[in-house]
């Protein structure tokens, strides 16, 4: 059984023969500093190349197992290389256990080419047609309509959204076909809603507040007008408030 670091501990309580021998599991590092610390092996120097300096600085000396099996760390096995001479070895970087088995093609896949539906045009993978086909496909499958009946919807025209949902599209697409048939633009009508009133202020004698307002000052029950206000007009407000605003200078709530 392969005896790991981990599992026993520091490294110090192993022996330098319990460390170095076949079936051990130790990381580079801790090999390298027992080495250095023992005497035996000094990482200075590159075994291969014999460079110990690189741009005028201390180069760093890896370790690398000359068979690639990290578990046999036997010293025959263990040399000092310059991190150049490591990476061009044989077993630089190979799976450690050597146990792993990469499925690897040995033959690239070749690019499945894509043609237009219609004209046969090589184009972008996904697509059916190319950007011409597409174009006169839509206009065909589309629900426009000619330049006479567009000219005849936009003398009563409303918004582009409302003329896009007829013809079931979008008001940009409507903008288009407008500009397609050289027409002009039109602008869109104002249409006239009836007005809401949710939160207006009103001005009853000399005080100037709001529905809730009112209610706090004339002491009323919670929306007691705030309630009244949406579906009413301001006069008819003004009126309503103002029967509230008599009957509290009656009671002496407020003074008038």
């Amino acid at each position: 059984m392969k005896e790991n670091a981990k599992n026993k501990g520091y490294s110090g309580e192993l022996s330098f023969d319990e460390v170095f021998k076949k079936g051990t599991n130790f990381s580079s590092s801790l090999l390298r500093r027992k080495l250095i610390k023992s005497g035996i092996k000094k990482f200075e120097k590159c075994e291969c190349c014999g460079i110990s300096e690189w741009m005028g600085k201390p180069i760093t000396i890896q370790l690398h197992h000359k068979d690639g099996d990290h578990t046999n760390n036997e010293i025959d096995n263990i040399a000092e290389l310059c991190p150049n001479c490591h990476s061009q070895t044989d077993s630089y970087a190979k799976p450690k256990g050597n146990n792993l088995n990469f499925n690897l093609p040995e033959i690239k896949k070749e690019k499945v080419k894509n043609y237009c539906l219609n004209c046969g045009k090589e184009i972008w993978a996904g697509s059916k047609y190319c950007s011409s086909c597409e174009n006169e496909r839509r206009w065909k499958n589309s629900n426009r309509p000619s330049k006479e009946i567009l000219e005849k919807e936009l003398e009563n025209f409303v918004s582009y959204t409302e003329l896009g949902k007829k013809y079931n599209t979008s008001d940009t697409n409507i903008k288009n076909w407008i500009l397609s048939y050289n027409l002009p633009l039109p602008k869109r009508k104002l249409v006239e809603h009836k007005p809401k009133v949710h939160h207006p202020e009103y001005q009853v004698y000399t005080t100037r507040k709001t529905a809730t307002g009112w209610e706090k000052y004339l002491k009323l029950g919670q929306h007691k007008i705030a309630r009244y206000v949406p579906n009413h007009t301001v006069s008819q407000i003004e009126d309503y408030i103002k029967i509230f605003y008599d009957e509290a200078v009656e009671k002496g709530i407020i003074d008038k």
